[in-house]
């Protein structure tokens, strides 16, 4: 029995849930945000930690171990979609170790304070241009590109690169973080 089409559903069907942790997260962050209501963010991002440590982490994790066995037994490890994905799927994991998840324990341990609630706003920020991210992955992985088809790369890295100008500049020092 060839295994790759049941990896395939299993990649995917986890790949779904991790987008859709993520999304939801966002979502929740994102809505208490504007919501001016300094208790529901600190309750959104606990929500999303929550979520991140249960559902986005894990699928994370099986999404990457996944894709390395269907590229490894698919032997697509040199085409430009799976090297990209693996860079995407690297940098967003990055991105929630480095950043969402260091936010969410300072705002947890700083609760509903001037700096619980600038560090809760600055996480919102960065999970909206890591949700971008992930959505450049799922694009990826769906239309497959080439190296030759260098419009599509171009597009793919025009929308990260505009989420980096308008989610995360405003976190760079000396920057607003609202």
């Amino acid at each position: 029995m060839d295994i790759y089409p049941l990896l395939n559903v299993l990649h995917v069907g986890i790949a779904v849930a991790w987008v859709g942790a993520g999304l939801g997260a966002m979502l929740l962050t994102t809505r208490a945000a504007r919501s001016g209501n300094d208790t529901a963010l600190v309750a959104a991002v606990a929500d999303s930690a929550y979520l991140a440590s249960r559902v986005f982490m894990p699928g994370g994790a099986a999404v990457l171990a996944s894709g390395l066995w269907l590229a490894w037994s698919g032997d697509n490890f040199g085409e430009a979609w799976v090297l990209l994905g693996l860079a995407g799927t690297l940098c967003t994991a990055g991105i929630g170790g480095g950043l969402l998840g260091p936010l969410s324990r300072k705002v947890a341990e700083l609760g509903a304070t001037a700096a619980g609630i600038a560090a809760a706003h600055r996480l919102a920020r960065v999970h909206r241009g890591d949700v971008i991210l992930l959505f450049v992955i799922v694009w990826d992985m769906v239309a497959r590109p080439a190296w030759s088809n260098w419009v599509q790369l171009l597009l793919m890295l025009a929308l990260i690169t505009a989420a980096l100008l308008i989610h995360l500049r405003p976190l760079l020092p000396g920057r607003a973080s609202a």
